[in-house]
């Protein structure tokens, strides 16, 4: 189908990574755990773009209700800057009323409106009614074209459906913490009930005195323990595979690396190349202490054990997941917090399909 409205032919530019309709500062993005006496532990997979969440209640927002049993939509574009609402408005009416698909809405959130199109039980399903109309509409989407031949909409994809942030006070919020650092004891995730449990295992945990902290991801709500200052982890810079020659060349990385491979790595002349790796060591007695009584980590109030290798004797050994040191988020600077970002001009963004949240590395991982 071709589209002939001018708000369309300017969606071929883009802002916003999508997923949801609210902006979402980028750290600890796991979450769910139990407290004193509890081994939590599990590491968690990155999910599809599939599994980023748009919540079901967002204030303005002009998302109608979901029908039962829907927990799925298809994310098609964000707009960003200033006058994003009615832009974001205008280009919903025009699909509704110049397409056959009239099944569009928006969400507004803070400096950016998001265009979804229609609820769905299921999308991958064999033989499923519902997973059928889901993947027939989504191809339709990918078919709309403006009169220059650009489709859009070619980046449209399944979002789950997720719920309203829970209240709590604002001080149980990581963004709100004051420090660098927290430690990551659990995460809630793969249901629309996350956050509230989340911030139940929050409330529990402050009950019984723990300085403990919530963070809502796209589609993982984390719990943490703690604040630290920045000096409360030190990077030493590790280097491996040196020759003696001063002109070797080098490869510098702030992940972690295997260690076979930083052993041996070589260039296309079989020479090697001298890696230099960054190494997180924690050094605040307050942190370490916080590490030794929560050492383990949750995936929906249960401990996750793992397979692991012995480094010593080389036998295959069960071992609990491990709590994990994460930067604390900023809060991220938006058109109605800071003036210097308003007035910016009309921008919407194609998203690439990201893995979206996975598990935070740990420190010294």
């Amino acid at each position: 189908m071709r589209l002939t409205l001018i708000a369309i032919a300017l969606l071929a530019t883009v802002a916003g990574c999508g997923g949801g309709a609210r902006t979402s500062p980028a750290v600890p993005s796991n979450a769910g755990a139990t407290f004193e006496g509890s081994n939590a532990g599990g590491a968690i997979h990155a999910p599809r773009a599939a599994d980023r969440a748009v919540p079901v209640a967002a204030a303005p927002s002009g998302m109608p209700t979901p029908p039962a049993g829907a927990q799925w939509t298809i994310y098609c574009q964000t707009v960003a800057g200033a006058g994003h609402v009615q832009r974001a408005n205008s280009v919903c009416d025009q699909l509704k009323s110049q397409t056959q698909l009239k099944d569009w809405y928006t969400v507004h959130g803070e400096g950016q409106s998001t265009i979804y199109y229609g609820f769905y039980k299921s999308f991958n399903l064999t033989n499923d009614p519902d997973s059928k109309r889901a993947q027939t509409d989504r191809v339709r989407i990918d078919a709309l074209a403006d009169q220059l031949g650009n489709r859009p909409f070619k980046f449209a994809f399944f979002v789950g459906l997720d719920s309203p942030d829970p209240i709590a006070p604002p001080e149980w919020n990581l963004i709100n913490a004051r420090g660098s650092y927290t430690l990551q004891i659990g995460a809630y995730t793969g249901s629309v009930d996350r956050k509230q449990a989340a911030v139940s295992a929050v409330r529990d945990a402050r009950a019984q005195g723990i300085e403990a902290y919530y963070y809502h991801g796209d589609t993982t709500s984390s719990v943490c323990v703690g604040a630290f200052p920045d000096s409360a982890i030190r990077r030493d810079e590790l280097r491996s595979n040196i020759d003696g020659n001063p002109e070797q060349s080098f490869l510098k990385s702030t992940e972690p690396l295997p260690k076979a491979f930083a052993d041996n790595l070589r260039d296309n002349q079989n020479k090697p190349v001298q890696v230099v790796q960054s190494k997180p060591i924690v050094v605040d007695p307050q942190l370490r202490e916080t590490m030794r009584r929560f050492p383990e980590h949750a995936i929906n109030g249960e401990v996750k054990i793992l397979e692991m290798t012995d480094s010593v004797t080389g036998k295959k050994i069960l071992k609990p997941a491990d709590s994990f040191v994460v930067p604390i988020p900023q809060a991220v600077a938006s058109p109605l917090t800071d003036p210097s970002m308003q007035g910016e001009p009309f921008q919407l963004t194609v998203p690439a399909e990201q893995p979206g949240v996975g598990r935070l590395r740990s420190i010294g991982q």
